[in-house]
């Protein structure tokens, strides 16, 4: 089971910085860079707060393969 993210491809359109996201999320910004790479997977919390700062659910995020 592999899990795909499409947070990078939300935070170009809403046109963020990695590190403007990371500031909103509350967390480092190697943490956004790590996701977006997928070579990490987020807390819930974090998850929960990206979702909330782009205004969609935690499956549009994050999508299993």
């Amino acid at each position: 089971m592999l899990v795909k993210s499409n947070v990078k491809e939300f935070r170009k359109l809403f046109n963020y910085t990695q590190f403007e996201l990371s500031y909103l999320v509350g967390c480092e910004c190697i943490t956004i860079f790590r996701i977006e790479n997928e070579k990490c997977l987020p807390s819930v919390y974090i998850a929960l707060r990206l979702a909330q700062v782009f205004h969609c659910s935690v499956h549009d995020l994050f999508y299993i393969v």
